[in-house]
């Protein structure tokens, strides 16, 4: 837009020492507490609400996050009382993308999931959920629903003058639990993939900022699925950064494995490609949207990634460097591939992964035809 001059060029940088707040949420809840059994990667459900930010930096949030540019370029929904604001960092929110990707606001979010977080990605830092004003028919505010990812950190951004509107969460026997007022400059954090909730009926102005998180660990599960966010994406940007954030996940799993190539034994070669095969597999799936995953069955954790421990015999690796050289190939054409991604439609990404895919069953085959095992287990590692 001609002549506007962006809120973010006029805001103070992020200091953690003045802006952010170490506090400790009102309540703490593990899967137990909620009637579920664990099917997340951490023990922690829910936590918070927990004070986190203080006033100044949640309104410069808000100035930037309600700007005209993000209003304009980032709005979903057509109804004016009631939409969301998706996509705006950075490039019209830096205040906030700061804030969201800072060391220090990191450890404190881990700290509540016990578990070390980071964005899934850039388009996931602070999705506006703006409601301005209560439904006549008295529906819950958002519907129930469970999230497209691991965790997610909700801050309130509006005052507390609304009633209602609190956060509720379906517990294991389809009771609902009622959460904690929030205030504003708060956070809870929630397993939401795992946990439906939803926001109960409220009058007043209602406005969250929710950051998606995962593992900060390539080695984890991650079980982010699309299916809940494609209908209000830029799909371009969010299939992209989709794509980057999981193909950096395949570069350090293949960094680790060549590195402890050496104490491998066979299985553990084999175990490691079922492994990778099957995170570009559901790579792949998200990018086309034809997969609806099974809330009920949770992949288990591999053991790919541990084969440092074994003292098997090694025969087949030591013996053919070629291996080694696959994967190395494969870590640098990654990254070529990051490096071009702008130029990428979605096409171009499934093909690629789809060489990948075909890659790898060579590395199996090969495995194969020299008298190795596989597994009989089921290897997931995504």
């Amino acid at each position: 837009m001609s002549g506007y001059v962006a809120p973010m060029d006029l805001l103070c940088p992020f200091n953690p020492e003045t802006d952010l707040i170490h506090s400790k949420p009102d309540a703490v809840m593990g899967w137990s507490d909620i009637g579920l059994d664990q099917q997340g990667v951490s023990p922690v459900a829910f936590a918070g609400p927990c004070p986190m930010f203080s006033e100044d930096t949640v309104n410069k949030m808000e100035l930037e996050l309600l700007s005209e540019q993000v209003m304009e370029n980032c709005k979903h929904g057509s109804d004016p009382m009631s939409f969301t604001l998706r996509g705006a960092c950075p490039a019209y929110a830096k205040f906030s993308n700061e804030v969201w990707t800072h060391p220090g606001t990191l450890a404190v979010t881990s700290q509540l999931a016990q578990l070390d977080l980071v964005p899934v990605m850039d388009y996931e830092i602070s999705h506006m959920n703006v409601h301005l004003g209560g439904r006549k028919d008295g529906s819950f505010t958002i519907e129930p629903h469970k999230d497209s990812y691991p965790f997610v950190a909700i801050l309130t951004v509006s005052n507390t003058s609304m009633t209602g509107g609190e956060l509720e969460l379906r517990s294991g026997t389809g009771k609902a639990i009622k959460t904690s007022r929030m205030s504003r400059g708060s956070v809870m954090l929630l397993q939401g993939r795992w946990i439906e909730h939803f926001v109960a009926p409220c009058a007043g102005r209602r406005i969250t900022a929710v950051t998606s998180l995962r593992p900060a660990s390539p080695f984890l599960r991650d079980d982010t699925r699309l299916t809940t966010v494609r209908h209000a994406s830029d799909l371009h940007r969010l299939y992209r950064q989709y794509f980057e954030y999981r193909e950096i996940i395949a570069i350090e799993r293949l960094q680790r494995a060549i590195q402890e190539m050496p104490v491998w034994n066979p299985e553990d070669l084999l175990e490691f490609v079922e492994g990778l095969m099957a995170l570009y597999q559901q790579t792949r799936e998200e990018l086309v949207g034809e997969v609806e995953f099974d809330i009920g069955s949770v992949p288990r954790q591999s053991k790919c990634l541990q084969a440092s421990q074994s003292t098997k015999p090694n025969s087949l690796i030591s013996s053919s460097p070629g291996v080694v050289s696959e994967l190395e190939s494969m870590v640098g054409i990654s990254r070529e591939k990051i490096g071009e991604l702008h130029g990428c439609d979605t096409e171009g990404l499934t093909d690629f992964i789809a060489r990948r895919e075909e890659w790898l069953k060579r590395i199996r085959a090969s495995s194969k035809r020299r008298g190795e095992r596989v597994l009989a287990s089921n290897f997931i590692c995504i």
